[in-house]
Order: structure tokens, then C-alpha cells, then sequence
């Protein structure tokens, strides 16, 4: 019996928001802002928490350290009923920190601790509680420093062969680590769900459909390309489509992507056909940039179908 509907391997961090701030912040000595908030955060920990708003079953698998932060992080998980069976602990480590500063148009820079992150490896997870989830989802591939290509990839692996569907987001390479040691890791993801920016990088073209087109090539099941305010692209063996971006308010664009995934992923759990998934996904997403935070605005299915309704005009 499959104990989770999603267990998210992810970076977990304590996010720290600040609103406003501007590009002059280095030219005076103090910014004062009108709004921050202290949230748990890392890619595919923003997905679970979502997924667990949008009614599923989820679990974080990270490493944090033996800290004030740490403790922090694990009280924010339960609150939000995450599961934290497979969190780590390494007291030599900090818990990783992320300063999120968001600009007046909505838009965000981040300053980042990776801390405990850097130090997690394949040894630190419980692989026989990875085949418990029907989903394995990669918060986001080059998260971690020491876990890519070939440990990656047999964790993958394994999960594929006990029937789990596997999905992953990218991000952006701050390691180092290169697109072809990530290879290994595309033929074993029933879902990729990166940028257009990370898209790039990993194929080396700038066309979306030639995009998704190469990785498909590398064993990829399914291709979708987020495009910002284009949208998004999904592609397979049997289907391509072209999902235009909803028009909505933005508070705060932080973790849009992330809810993007959460929305993609409850579709698949619910067995819809691709289109219902990027309506979902599309709805999610822009429900989540009309509050600070990247978990601040999606509270659950019922309200993410009723903004469609209301919204856009559209019965899922």
C-alpha cells in the first residue's frame, strides 16, 4: 500500500521574505519595508506544501541541521501536515537559509545558505520508503552538490521499477555540475518540468518545441517547458500543446514555478489528460503570485477550480 501520494526530494530551507526592496538598498544605510514573513521553503518543499493544501498525502525527504532554524523548519512541516519521516539531520551542518527580497513589480531576488543541503547524499535516503509514495518528485535537479547523475539516476530508477511515476523540476546550475551529468537522470523522468532558461541550458537550443524535442530524446516521458507570461509547452510521443498564461495580480511572483508543479502533479494523482493538468498547473500558479510568499495564496482544490470558474470561464 503506497503511503504517500508524493514524497518530494528537496532543499529545505527557512525562507525569510522582505517586501519592498529596490536596487538602491546597497546606497543607504537602512531599507525600511512594509512587509517580511518567515516561511519553510526550498523548491519541492513550496510543491508539497501545496499538494498538501490541494488535498494529497506528501512528504519532504532534505537535510537540515541540528539548529534554532532546523527546528523552526520542522515545526512550519508539521503544521502544514508534511510528512518528515525522511528528513536528515547533520549536526555539523546549518539549516539552509534564503533571504528573498521582493522588488515593488512583484519580482524577487534570492540570497542563499545552502547549508545542510550541500552535504546530502543518496546514503541519506531510505530508498525502500521512496517505493511507499506514488510519486517521487525532484524538488529540482542541480539542488544538490552531491546528489546528480548516476546516484540520481538509480534512485530513479528504483523508483520506476516499483511502478512509481517520477517527476522533476531543474533549476538553475549554481554548482557547476553541467547539463551532460545530468543525462543519466532524464531517461528516468516520466515528467520534466523546467524553464525556459533551464530548458536552454540542458539542450543547448533556444526554440521551445526543439527543446522539449531533445529532451524527449534523452528518454523523457513527458516535456513541459515553462514560459512565463507565454505560458507553457508540454510535449510527448502521442500529443503537443501550447498552454497560454492566465492574466492575475502580482504580489509576489516567488515560488510560481514551484506551484505550477504542485497544480501539474494533482492532475496526474487525479488521472487527467494533459489539458486538464495545465489548466490546474496554469490556475495554481497564478492564484499563487496574489500573496507574498510562495505558499501564501493557494488554500485548496476546491478554491483553485472555483477561480478557474470564476476567473477564466472553465469547468475542470
Amino acid at each position: 500500500m503506497k503511503k504517500l501520494d508524493v514524497l518530494c526530494v528537496t532543499l529545505l530551507n527557512l525562507n525569510i521574505l522582505v517586501k519592498p526592496v529596490d536596487r538602491g538598498v546597497f546606497d543607504r544605510d537602512a531599507t525600511l519595508v512594509s512587509n517580511y514573513n518567515v516561511v519553510v521553503g526550498g523548491d519541492g518543499t513550496n510543491q508539497a506544501v501545496t499538494l498538501s493544501r490541494l488535498g494529497h498525502s506528501v512528504g519532504v525527504c532534505g537535510s537540515i541541521g541540528e539548529d534554532h532554524f532546523g527546528h523552526l523548519a520542522m515545526e512550519l512541516l508539521h503544521e502544514r501536515a508534511i510528512d518528515t519521516v525522511q528528513v536528515a539531520v547533520n549536526p555539523q551542518a546549518q539549516t539552509a537559509v534564503c533571504l528573498v527580497m521582493i522588488g515593488p513589480d512583484g519580482e524577487r531576488n534570492f540570497i542563499v545558505k545552502r547549508g545542510a543541503c550541500d552535504s546530502f547524499t543518496l546514503a541519506d535516503i531510505d530508498q525502500d520508503l521512496c517505493t511507499r509514495a506514488k510519486i517521487l518528485n525532484i524538488g529540482s535537479v542541480f539542488t544538490f552538490k552531491k546528489l546528480f547523475g548516476n546516484d540520481l539516476a538509480a534512485l530513479l530508477r528504483n523508483a520506476q521499477q516499483h511502478g512509481i511515476i517520477t517527476s522533476a523540476d531543474a533549476m538553475y546550475d549554481s554548482y557547476g555540475i553541467g547539463a551532460e551529468n545530468m543525462l543519466p537522470v532524464l531517461q528516468h523522468l516520466d515528467y520534466f518540468l523546467p524553464s525556459y532558461d533551464e530548458a536552454k541550458y540542458l539542450t543547448r537550443e533556444d526554440d521551445p518545441e526543439r527543446m522539449a524535442d531533445k529532451l524527449l530524446s534523452y528518454g523523457v516521458k513527458n516535456v513541459v517547458i515553462k514560459l512565463g507570461a507565454s505560458g507553457c509547452l508540454l510535449k510527448n510521443a502521442r500529443v503537443q500543446m501550447l498552454q497560454p498564461a492566465f492574466l492575475a495580480p502580482v504580489v509576489d511572483t516567488t515560488g510560481a514555478g514551484d506551484n505550477f508543479i504542485a497544480g501539474f502533479l494533482h492532475g496526474v494523482l487525479n488521472g487527467w489528460d494533459e489539458r486538464r493538468c495545465l489548466l490546474a498547473a496554469s490556475a495554481t500558479a497564478s492564484i499563487s503570485i496574489g500573496a507574498i510568499g510562495a505558499t501564501g495564496a493557494v488554500q485548496s482544490a476546491d478554491q483553485m477550480l472555483q477561480w478557474l470558474w470564476e476567473k477564466q470561464n472553465i469547468i475542470l
